[in-house]
């Protein structure tokens, strides 16, 4: 008997945030925390929290004419692309402020789609904000140019209570410069429907929300060969496959990685040397020409891919945890038709072993360069929130996986992909690579995949290009690198 009774709760909850998440991300709104209508009832451990609080954190001071002390407000601001509701944030940032009133504290969010030039504008200007909450490797290369500085000492304060795979990737020379809040793994999304239809029942676990783990024999010489009899004669696929942009390239990286080889190393690019990654490339080209995947990857987008999918018209597509969560989102809306959809690790075969690779975009608060008082302000209000880990933390989860084991936990009954993930969570790998300028390298790779499977080029000669050209970015990042080297 299937489970999904035991998760039918959750993901009508998770459908409901991710569905006002999704009607509010596209405007830009500007609130004054602390001036909501009506300040929610704090939980006993809200409550004990601000007790433990109550006098630690002392008004800021400043000198008036007359030579006397008095108490002095701190304004900062807080910036989000999150698709997370807003009140998450104002909810937080009213019950921080009445505890620390020393601060007001302005937060805005808005499209990740306008954040380089919201930046940008804002370093002109000199009002960046003392916080940005954001997914790490969209703004790593803020730190090589010291726009970003260090949060070391906040997420120590949570010790061993929260995932390195979160961690790792925003670290440099030792260095933390994220606290990470929670993120969206990256794998596959099968359509389980399809996979009964062209006799594949063996692949299917009884409970729904198991993540499949398939080996790279079972993908290419059963899944996929069967999904092409099955729609043989019809404009469905087995695969998607798209390189017409670099959009959600991540999933290409993954699979470059399923014979172990790798993109990035020792600080830049590799591919093209790599005789594994030349062998993955190789490999997706061939799957091409067998007629496994879409037949217009070249100019196929990452958005129209995902499109087929929630059509069903396709069996297995990338994904990460918020196109699902989306899915089920649209069910419970009524703007899709209702099919099984499943989650699965990319396979992977190292070394002649069986194994997984699964990517992770890391969410979480940066701490911008502006000057010491909003620094303190934005440190405090990160060391509150780890004070307040249970229901503040908590709260930041309505639309990603946690990325503190104990909420996990504690959250598993209600929400068993909690629990998934986590078995998965070994799997993950740094798809950046850690380098400089890694944004700006992603406009490269699709390139290279469009070259190879058009048969303009080899893998090697594809791939290397592709390294000659990612690399004058990573050494021109590197040289104007405030952090590197260190």
């Amino acid at each position: 008997m299937r489970k999904m009774k035991k998760v039918s709760a959750f993901l009508l909850g998770l459908a409901i945030s991710v569905s006002l998440a999704a009607c509010s991300g596209g405007n830009t709104g500007k609130t004054e925390a602390g001036k909501t209508e009506a300040a929610k009832a704090e939980t006993p451990k809200q409550e004990a929290a601000k007790t433990e609080n109550a006098g630690a954190a002392k008004p800021a001071e400043s000198s008036s004419a007359g030579g006397i002390t008095e108490a002095k407000t701190v304004e900062t601001t807080f910036w989000t692309d999150f698709l997370v509701d807003e009140s998450v944030f104002t909810d937080a940032i009213e019950a921080f402020t009445s505890e620390y009133p020393q601060y007001k504290i302005n937060f805005e969010k808005f499209p990740g789609s306008d954040r380089a030039q919201k930046l940008a504008l804002a370093k002109q200007s000199k009002t960046l904000p003392s916080l940005l909450f954001v997914a790490s490797f969209t703004c790593m290369d803020e730190v090589h140019q010291g726009s970003i500085l260090p949060v070391t000492e906040e997420v120590r304060l949570m010790g061993d209570d929260i995932l390195k795979s979160s961690l790792e990737p925003s670290i440099i020379n030792g260095e933390n410069y994220m606290f990470p809040l929670f993120q969206s793994y990256f794998g596959l999304l099968y359509n389980a429907d399809m996979f009964r239809a062209a006799g594949l029942e063996r692949f299917l676990s009884d409970d729904e929300t198991e993540i499949a783990t398939w080996t790279l024999d079972e993908y290419e010489n059963e899944i996929l060969p069967a999904l092409k009899t099955y729609v043989a004669g019809t404009e469905k696929y087995p695969m998607a496959l798209f390189a017409g942009n670099n959009q959600a390239d991540t999933h290409n990286n993954s699979f470059l990685r399923m014979y172990g080889g790798t993109v990035f190393e020792d600080g830049k690019a590799v591919a093209g040397s790599d005789e594994n990654t030349i062998k993955a490339l190789d490999k997706l080209y061939e799957w091409y020409q067998k007629g496994y995947t879409n037949s217009d990857v070249v100019t196929k987008l990452s958005t129209e891919c995902m499109g087929d999918f929630k059509n069903q018209k396709v069996g297995v597509c990338f994904g990460q945890y918020t196109n699902y969560a989306s899915i089920h989102s649209d069910f419970e809306a009524g703007n899709l038709d209702k099919f099984d959809v499943r989650i699965a690790t990319i396979p992977k075969k190292e070394d002649g072993k069986d194994t997984s690779t699964i990517a992770s975009y890391i969410y979480g608060a940066m701490l911008m360069n502006v000057d010491e008082d909003q620094q303190r302000a934005a440190k405090d209000f990160l060391s509150w929130m780890v004070k307040n880990k249970d229901t503040v933390l908590t709260s930041f989860n309505t639309c990603g996986i946690p990325v503190v084991p104990s909420i996990s936990e504690k959250e598993g009954d209600s929400n068993p992909l909690y629990g998934q993930y986590a078995k998965v969570d070994q799997f993950v790998y740094d798809f950046t690579g850690g380098v400089p300028g890694y944004v700006e390298t992603r406009a490269f790779l699709f390139p290279a995949i469009q070259s190879r499977i058009s048969g303009e080029k080899s893998s090697e000669d594809a791939l290397k290009e592709f390294d000659q050209r990612s690399n004058k970015v990573i050494e021109e990042y590197t040289k104007r690198s405030v952090v590197s080297g260190k």
